[in-house]
């Protein structure tokens, strides 16, 4: 018997206009500094819109959490080191 496993159990995690936490912060990030830098509502209503619809477009299909997991990786430090490197439990030779 085929069943199908969805990704998404409950749509809790969509807070406004289906998007997540991580999502709302970035469209209003991207409000505040085109109403600082332009002025102007005639510019900025638009531009967020398109932002919007960006978003919705690069969060089709991915799990829950995807943009949060995502720029936590891409502000993570780029070094790797041993688990017991850390604690003194691995001597070097």
């Amino acid at each position: 018997m085929k069943r199908d496993c969805y990704r998404r159990i409950s749509g809790k995690e969509k807070l406004f206009l289906a998007l997540e936490l991580a999502d709302l912060i970035l469209l209003m990030l991207a409000l505040m500094t085109l109403l600082v830098s332009t002025g102007s509502l005639l510019v900025t209503l638009p531009v967020v819109v398109g932002v919007y619809f960006l978003i919705r477009i690069f969060k089709k299909n991915k799990p829950h959490g995807y943009t949060e997991r995502l720029a936590l990786f891409l502000t993570r430090p780029r070094y790797f080191t041993l688990p017991g490197e850390d604690r003194g439990e691995v001597k070097g030779t």
